[in-house]
């Protein structure tokens, strides 16, 4: 009985160290998350680059920094939304030759490029 007890506790000092762990961990992605639906959403019939590149929902996804490129890159694989000024600053690079630029299509395609042959020396950075 007392090996039983002795592991329940384990087990119970075990779970109450991780309690955190899923905010740390997940939170950055529902926040991600969060925050594209409601850009999306309030930008939806926007033609505007600057007004969505400046919409308040997409400053805040900048200003998690860093770590949510890889959120944008997997959003970016399945669907053209306007992510390209992010990553420009997200990033520092540019990899949208000058003659396909304004072309969706064409830029979603040069940054699912780069983020293939850049994304381990990118995390090696983060």
């Amino acid at each position: 009985v007392e090996v039983e007890v002795k592991s329940v506790r384990v087990v119970q000092e075990a779970d109450y160290s991780l309690e955190g762990v899923a905010d740390r961990t997940l939170g950055p992605i529902y926040e991600f998350q969060r925050l594209t639906k409601q850009w999306k959403k309030e930008t939806f019939l926007c033609s505007s680059v600057t007004a969505l590149e400046q919409h308040p929902s997409m400053r805040e996804i900048v200003g998690m920094g860093k770590r949510v490129v890889p959120l944008i890159m997997v959003s970016l694989e399945g669907e053209s939304a306007w992510w390209f000024g992010a990553l420009r600053e997200l990033t520092g690079a540019n990899p949208v030759p000058e003659e396909d630029r304004g072309r969706v299509s064409k830029m979603r395609e040069h940054w699912l490029k780069w983020w293939a042959e850049n994304k381990e020396t990118f995390f090696a950075s983060v």
